[in-house]
């Protein structure tokens, strides 16, 4: 929320600047954003078994090569609290949570309709690079403990990370607030590739929402 707060705040600030621009000033061929948002694990891969809906936020950088089409690059971040789940073990089960993230670099197209209207969808798409990692934490459960020390202190079982192809497509819908400034809103698929030997599948699918600022220049 309190990152949902700065967002808007930066979104007044844009706003005043831009409004005080010269009259007939035009937007520009390039178009900086940020988004911020959610993401939400899903029964694709089972993550939603281990993981909560979190916080997303990223850049992205276009050029516009005509009215409608737009290519450059977009980085994200996401976040992933963890579901409490009990882990079976061969000496006892633990309480468990598996804290996760993911990092990604993307070439990204955009592809805009409507551009002589107010209200303009576009599809987009990007490929790149992603970096996953998960951090499992664990309690001996019903009043067990750690076999090698019969204490029952919270450690880390479990801390893996891959770095593999990244993916997404998404749709979206803009509106200009002012000659440089516009505002969207974003519906987006990702794909993490990882590994399977750490994770027990090659690619994690997450759906994310996104409200995303950008300026022209």
């Amino acid at each position: 929320m309190k990152a949902l707060g700065k967002f808007f705040v930066l979104v007044g600030f844009l706003s005043s600047w831009s409004l005080g621009a010269h009259a007939g000033m035009e937007g520009g061929s390039n178009q900086i954003s940020v988004r911020v948002g959610g993401a939400f694990p899903t029964s694709a891969n089972n993550f939603d078994d281990s993981a909560k809906a979190g916080v997303a936020g990223g850049v992205q950088y276009l050029r516009h090569i005509s009215d409608h089409l737009g290519i450059g690059f977009q980085a994200d971040y996401f976040t992933f609290p963890g579901k409490d789940r009990t882990i079976v073990l061969p000496n006892g089960n633990l309480d468990a949570t598996s804290d996760s993230n993911a990092a990604t670099a993307e070439l990204v197209g955009r592809y805009c309709f409507r551009v002589d209207k107010k209200m303009r969808p576009y599809l987009l798409a990007g490929v790149g690079a992603a970096r996953f990692a998960q951090e499992t934490k664990g309690t001996p459960k019903n009043g067990t403990t750690w076999t090698d020390t019969a204490t029952r202190e919270e450690r880390t079982v479990a801390d893996d990370s891959s770095a593999s192809f990244a993916a997404s497509f998404g749709v979206g819908l803009e509106t200009s607030l002012s000659t440089r400034l516009m505002i969207a809103i974003e519906a987006n698929w990702h794909v993490f590739g990882v590994d399977n030997d750490e994770f027990g599948t090659d690619a994690i699918n997450v759906p994310s929402a996104f409200l995303r600022l950008g300026c022209r220049f």
